[in-house]
């Protein structure tokens, strides 16, 4: 869930919310597409300070419907993910951020919930 504030920090960013915004979180169960959602802490709305306090993954996906495929990507590609860190020693892996135009129609929930 290490993603979740950074996907939050975007949002406020473009101002598509506020840390005071109520989202609703449906008991902790969501179903969207093919696949259900679950909290692990339930709750009927919680704000968007309490979507990242919580982890909520419903509140999550919902505020990651809000930002296009290229800015999702953009927030974690800005945090470094995706790419190596250039230290000198160290051998390590860049790891893998796809770009949007290879993400599948569940990629930016996925992303979103860490």
């Amino acid at each position: 869930s290490t993603l979740k504030p950074l996907l939050v920090a975007r949002a406020l960013d473009l101002r598509r919310t506020r840390l005071d915004e109520v989202v609703p979180t449906f008991g902790g169960q969501w179903t969207v597409g093919p696949r259900t959602i679950t909290d692990v802490h339930p709750a009927a709305a919680l704000s968007v300070r309490d979507v990242v306090a919580f982890s909520s993954n419903i509140g999550m996906v919902q505020l990651a419907e809000r930002l296009r495929p290229s800015e999702v990507f953009a927030a974690f590609r800005d945090a470094g993910f995706g790419t190596a860190t250039g230290l000198a020693g160290l051998e390590d892996a860049a790891g893998r951020l796809p770009a949007p135009a290879e993400w599948s129609p569940t990629t930016r929930a996925a992303l979103a919930m860490g």
